[in-house]
């Protein structure tokens, strides 16, 4: 009996015999400490060739060449057609290789695939980089591609960094990840990729590992262009869990973070998407090295979009506001790039807003700094000795209730833009030294936000919200005028403690007409239990309305509400709206994004006739998953009115876990943005 492999190879075969051939040779004089075998897939070849030149090899070869041939069932079928028979052939095989029989491989390809896949079982591949020939851009007849120089999720699901010509765990096949055999036009190796992310793996890069491409003007791949589209499409509904706006802002969170807070007295820089979740400090030292890593490769490496510095102090007060802290990093997110001079006061409100020229200064002020600015900075700081040396640094006045930064007067901009020209100095301009034919060729990271991340997760101009985390979220609407009355006021806060109590993190949306009034936060108890605050402008003229079904609908909210409550809402588990507020107007389309929606109707939240909130739920029936009321009348009429039943609930049930279990279920968005891919 044939000593048992350790590595299976799996080639299609489907005309072109004689590159059939090559590769065939390349992958049978292999060096390694392993047993290995290949099996040949002829997908159905026409040519009579294809059999003669693998019968040649298994003669050749004995016991390691094999020969399956069946129908035409193009690349992803014929992939699994071999997958199937190393793993009935091999019971204890470790991995399987695959590579398509127009490419090549070295002598030493699969013991550095091997090498590189490693012990680590969450580790599900090991793809190279790519060394093309055939059709070549330079003289010497080949160039080398890093498509991923380091494993990062983000960049694999905009655009597919690892080649099909990699090594895979085979326990991914056995747990049932194949290949999908519907897609024969291309993309199908990217979708394979997606599965193993799915299936809880990641890749890993094997550099230098001796694998050749063979381009040529015209292949699957150049074919699939032309229905990208569509293969993109189907790809994203099909992996629809990993390209959830949540999903998207946890990663961003671990491995793209859109915001560095440099602490200029400390010498620390903590780097995060969520300022709740700001994770350990790097050293000035390690942040340098990011710096000069970034400015050196500004494709190929992903830096924060925004950096603010400020002192120790002012961020441990800055991070104590916790229920302000998400919505001043949305703000800060969304200004435009350049260098902006942050500055806190006390107020009765929630504000963002820019300050005129010649507006005095205040103090407990801090920079924030645009990552364009940053490298214009790094490109110019020896130019620069103090803030007035800068073209501009716009005045941005942040108002809320107690003062987010408070008593740091001995903190001075001009101290803080030091600090920063003494960070440029240790970003330093790095020397690049690179091999003539060998350079990144992968998704480009600073387009990632712009066609990936932002589009997903916001509503079209807008940012995301800084949420970064998998904890259950619930986003509960409500208007001023309810929390104006101390009945409603227990009744939410009864809710808002129940919810505390099941581990969700509790977000209030507040609706307002005229002005923002959160006095309630002075006198509520429970105002703690709420993790963030965000302001939602209505309509002053109530006039504006619909009609549905002969009713008048109140239309509330002007597009800007519109488009806030839809980035919001992105960031939630479960949107829970506190009798018919403005805000249904947009509820379904946020649950296209995943969120559950709640409508609570309970008396006390009853601030205007039932006859337009019934005429409200009638019209938003669509968007909503439960409609609360303990009020039977109002439960008869709503379903003699053809809601259905089964989205009817009492609040004991609302409140029951049973229910929140079932709203926290897995999110069945239909994605339609537009995103740019890179394959």
């Amino acid at each position: 009996m044939d000593e048992q492999a350790t590595v299976g190879v799996v080639v299609p075969g489907y005309g072109h015999p004689r590159f059939l051939a090559e590769a065939l040779q390349s992958v049978c004089e292999q060096n390694c400490d392993f047993q290995y075998k290949v099996v040949v897939v002829d997908d159905g070849c026409r040519f009579e060739e294809t059999a003669d030149v693998v019968a040649n090899f298994v003669a050749a070869y004995p016991g390691k060449v094999h020969y399956l041939r069946h129908p035409n069932a193009k690349l992803p079928g014929a992939r699994n057609a071999g997958i199937r028979f190393l793993l009935a052939l091999l019971p204890e095989l470790k991995a399987i290789y695959f590579l398509d029989a127009d490419n090549r491989l070295q002598p030493y390809s699969l013991q550095a695939f091997w090498s590189a896949l490693g012990d680590n079982q969450s580790v599900g591949w090991a793809y190279p980089d790519i060394s093309f020939f055939g059709q070549v851009w330079n003289s010497e007849g080949f160039d080398t591609r890093e498509t991923a120089p380091n494993y990062n999720i983000l960049l694999h699901l905009i655009g597919n960094v690892s080649e099909a010509g990699s090594m895979v765990r085979a326990d991914a096949f056995r747990k049932g990840v194949l290949y999908d055999e519907t897609m024969q036009s291309g993309f199908e190796d990217w979708e394979f990729w997606l599965s193993m992310l799915d299936a809880g793996y990641k890749g890993v890069p094997a550099h230098r590992a001796g694998f050749s491409y063979r381009r040529r003007p015209e292949s699957m791949l150049a074919g699939s262009r032309r229905l990208e589209e569509s293969l993109i499409a189907y790809i994203r509904q099909k992996h629809k869990t990993l390209f959830a706006p949540r999903a998207l802002m946890r990663m961003e969170q671990e491995t793209a973070p859109a915001f560095a807070v440099f602490l200029q007295d400390e010498n620390k820089v903590f780097c995060f998407t969520d300022p709740a979740v700001p994770g350990e400090p790097l050293s000035l030292a390690e942040f340098g090295h990011t710096v000069r890593t970034w400015y050196g490769a500004q494709k190929e490496y992903f830096f924060p979009e925004k950096l603010l510095v400020l002192s120790a102090t002012q961020w441990k007060q800055m991070a104590g506001q916790g229920s302000h802290l998400r919505w001043l990093f949305w703000k800060l997110r969304g200004l435009e790039e350049g260098i902006h001079r942050i500055e806190f006061a006390e107020g009765n409100t929630i504000s963002f807003e820019g300050r005129p020229w010649g507006t005095p200064n205040t103090a407990d002020a801090m920079l924030c700094v645009s990552q364009f600015s940053l490298k214009a900075l790094l490109d110019a700081h020896a130019n620069i000795k103090r803030i007035s040396d800068l073209p501009s640094t716009p005045k941005i006045h942040v108002e809320t209730p107690v003062a987010m930064v408070c008593g740091t007067k001995e903190v001075t901009v001009d101290g803080s833009l030091k600090a920063l020209l003494a960070l440029a100095e240790l970003g330093g301009k790095p020397q690049v030294v690179r091999h003539l034919h060998r350079r990144y060729a992968g998704p480009n990271h600073k387009h990632l936000r712009n066609n990936l991340i932002d589009p997903i997760c916001a509503f079209e101009d807008q940012v995301p919200i800084p949420v970064g985390h998998d904890q259950l979220r619930v986003t509960v609407i409500v208007e001023s005028d309810v929390m104006t009355s101390t009945p409603s006021q227990y009744r939410l806060g009864s809710l808002i403690r129940t919810v505390k109590d099941l581990g969700a993190e509790v977000c209030i949306v507040q609706e307002y007409a005229h002005k923002l009034d959160l006095g309630w936060l002075q006198i509520s108890d429970w105002a703690s239990d709420v993790s963030d605050i965000f302001p939602l402008l209505q309509r002053a003229n109530q006039e504006e309305f619909k009609m549905y079904l002969g009713r008048r609908v109140s239309a509330r909210l002007p597009m800007s509400s519109k488009a806030d409550i839809s980035t919001i809402g992105r960031m939630s588990d479960v949107v829970l709206s506190i009798g018919a507020a403005g805000s249904l107007e947009v509820l379904g389309e946020i649950k296209g994004f995943g969120p559950k929606i709640v409508v609570w109707l309970e008396p006390e939240f009853e601030g205007f006739e039932k006859g337009e909130s019934l005429a409200k739920m009638l019209a938003y029936e669509h968007a909503i998953d439960v409609l609360v009321s303990d009020d039977l009348d109002f439960q008869s009429r709503l379903s003699a009115q053809g809601v259905p039943p089964g989205k009817i609930s009492s609040t004991q049930t609302l409140l029951d876990r049973k229910i929140l279990d079932f709203l926290q279920t897995s999110p069945d968005f239909n994605y339609e943005a537009d995103i740019e891919i890179t394959t």
